[in-house]
């Protein structure tokens, strides 16, 4: 098996946990590649969710930057859960969201988080709509869903911050907005604790709850 057709094969096989993918919005913070990049991120926390996290979150990867902001600006919208939690918008049944959801305007542009290559370009998988897996170093990967128009191909090779396509509300949604993850082999990790200044932003969302 080549090594394209294994990472896919890799995330079919963990589709069945991630559920439905859907937008909320019952606290939207705002965020910016401005205002992520101001300081590195922080890898302690007196926060018993977000330590649990950074416990299981490899820290040489988080404190290298290999991740960057797939947007401009935008809302957050829905963190990161690997517990189980209602959806706020849908009687749906309690589901983890493996992800972020950043909401901005229907065709804003969406760019590669890392350096890697496009290995699956389409709309095959149930929920995610238009949907682009890009593949980096050492089994990691980011995920792109839900978009509106998709700009690059399968086997393309891309540098951090080439554009990748536009914001949309393709697939199972409740608005526009990009659903991102990030993931090595199996393994989801919050995207927030290795983009820049996201742990402080894990940590405010963690505090209102």
């Amino acid at each position: 098996m080549n090594k394209k057709i294994s990472l896919i094969v890799t995330f079919l096989s963990i589709l069945p946990l991630t559920g439905m993918m859907s937008s909320c919005s019952t606290s939207p913070t705002s965020i910016s590649r401005e205002i992520g990049s101001v300081q590195p991120i922080v890898l302690e926390s007196k926060n018993s969710k977000i330590s649990d996290e950074l416990s299981r979150t490899p820290q040489s990867m988080a404190q290298r930057k290999y991740f960057d902001w797939p947007i401009d600006e935008a809302r957050l919208t829905r963190a990161y859960s690997a517990d189980p939690v209602k959806h706020p918008k849908r009687r749906l049944k309690k589901r983890s969201h493996w992800g972020i959801d950043l909401a901005s305007n229907k065709g804003t542009p969406i760019y590669s988080s890392h350096q890697g290559t496009v290995v699956y370009s389409g709309r095959d998988f149930k929920g995610y709509g238009k949907m682009l897996l890009v593949e980096g170093e050492n089994g990691w990967a980011t995920i792109y869903a839900h978009l509106d128009k998709i700009l690059v191909k399968e086997g393309q090779k891309l540098r951090q911050g080439d554009l990748l396509g536009l914001m949309g509300k393709t697939g199972r949604v409740t608005g526009v907005h990009l659903h991102f993850e990030i993931r090595q082999n199996k393994d989801a990790y919050d995207p927030l604790l290795f983009l820049p200044n996201g742990e402080k932003i894990a940590s405010k969302l963690s505090a209102k709850n």
